[in-house]
């Protein structure tokens, strides 16, 4: 049983892919720097909403964001 199965997740619903690089606005109490991250692991969901954890290239840890926190770059 791989990881999304186990979770009940299927990573094709994620709008996002791994290796894309979007755009983060944290949520209103979010106190991380807008910026732009690459997606580098697709999360299950949590209270409906899909998850994921990102990478900025000025920061030295990832971190974990909701999908609506995320936008394509242009």
């Amino acid at each position: 049983m791989t990881r999304c199965e186990r979770f009940g997740d299927d990573v094709s619903d994620h709008k996002f892919k791994v290796g894309l690089t979007v755009h983060y606005t944290p949520g209103r109490f979010g106190r991380a720097r807008p910026g732009d991250v690459k997606v580098i692991q697709h999360l299950p969901p949590e209270d409906g909403e899909y998850r994921y954890r990102v990478k900025s290239a000025d920061e030295p840890f990832d971190r974990v964001v909701k999908e609506n926190e995320l936008e394509r770059v242009m």
